[in-house]
């Protein structure tokens, strides 16, 4: 599976310079992971226009008929509330999440989901704020095999590439499409927008980055290579450009969300999008790697968005670093991200493993070390 998972990332970046290829992309997850249908959409909000709507083996008019069920959809994972507590990035398998007699008397399901065979579904949320909303859902079919941790780590794998080809695509939204070549895209949006080498020259950078370069403000160049100009993370940019350039696969999340200061103190995210190998139909350099995006963050970072992307951990994973430093009990945080303890040992464990450290206690104080505690 590890090849078709590379190949799989490829398309998905691929993407994201040609919208049009969603539907194929989609596709192409449903069969890779074995699930009879896929369904990804993108909403701009709050206005609910589709930036990617995307559908895999749903016949046409069960597609048209989905929005009716906005409710529904709702309930089936413990409501409206409920949905905006749900860790990104993280597959949620319905059955696990809600009891049988919730799913039984939903209408989506009696309506919708059952005249198509299907008896579960995974969903995973891949962005959630002010400005967008993007959902992945997958269907079981009666006749498959129910879902195994093997498909869900498959899924956990491509998961934050997914999550930064939604994030770029927000960013690039309407000017894909309409512009000649990717560089004129890029020179349409107000985002800051640069395109390096392997080495981290800088080829191009759209009006609002070449601003940013002129005051150092966040990012600079030195002997013509981009740096962040003080940088939480040192090389973390030239390490994700770096995997760009050599295995996109591998990239991870570095190089999504990178933390930055402004000079008036503000935050910064610095996104990387892998271009190596990229579709040639959208005109770019060459010699361009990689695209890197220096956006607005959502908010200041602190200790434990730090900590995050120093020790690249995942958004559940960090939802439940953020539980632990607000004092939840482990029975509190199972109920307040949805999933079973199982679930939530695994993210604890991988918590442990990751930075090192073997106690609650010690995940703590390591935040208030990095910064301050939310």
């Amino acid at each position: 599976m590890d090849d078709s998972i590379d190949k799989l990332v490829g398309d998905i970046y691929d993407a994201v310079i040609e919208p049009g290829r969603w539907p194929e992309v989609v596709d192409r997850i449903r069969v890779v992971f074995g699930f009879h249908i896929a369904m990804l959409v993108v909403l701009r909000l709050p206005s609910g226009r589709p930036i990617v709507n995307a559908t895999a083996n749903v016949p046409l008019e069960y597609v048209d008929r989905v929005a009716n069920y906005g409710s529904e959809v709702a309930d089936l994972w413990g409501g409206p509330a409920n949905l905006l507590r749900l860790p990104l990035e993280e597959p949620l398998q319905n059955t696990k999440v809600v009891p049988a007699s919730v799913i039984d008397s939903n209408r989506y399901v009696r309506e919708w989901a059952w005249p198509q065979g299907l008896v579960d579904q995974v969903g995973m949320a891949l962005a959630r704020d002010e400005s967008m909303v993007a959902t992945l859902g997958l269907g079981c079919h009666k006749n498959d095999p129910p879902v195994d941790e093997a498909r869900i780590d498959g899924l956990r794998r491509i998961a934050p590439h997914l999550r930064r080809a939604v994030i770029i695509s927000g960013l690039l939204d309407t000017a894909l499409g309409a512009a000649a070549s990717f560089e004129a895209t890029l020179s349409a949006i107000a985002t800051g927008a640069i395109l390096v080498d392997a080495q981290m020259n800088v080829i191009y950078a759209n009006a609002s980055a070449t601003e940013m370069l002129r005051y150092a403000d966040p990012v600079r160049t030195a002997s013509g290579r981009l740096q962040l100009a003080a940088p939480l993370l040192p090389q973390r940019l030239e390490e994700a450009v770096g995997l760009a350039a050599t295995h996109p696969a591998a990239i991870g999340r570095r190089g999504m969300a990178i933390p930055a200061k402004r000079r008036d103190g503000s935050a910064a995210a610095v996104h990387v999008l892998p271009l190596a190998q990229r579709s040639a139909s959208q005109s770019r350099p060459q010699a361009a790697v990689a695209a890197v995006f220096i956006a607005e963050a959502g908010r200041p970072a602190g200790g434990v968005d730090i900590l995050s992307a120093m020790y690249e951990l995942t958004p559940a994973e960090t939802r439940v670093y953020e539980l632990m430093v607000e004092g939840l009990s482990t029975e509190q945080m199972a109920i307040e991200l949805a999933v079973a303890p199982s679930t939530l040992k695994t993210h604890t464990l991988r918590l442990f493993e990751k930075t090192g450290r073997h106690r609650r206690a010690d995940l703590i104080r390591l935040a208030s070390q990095i910064g301050s505690a939310p």
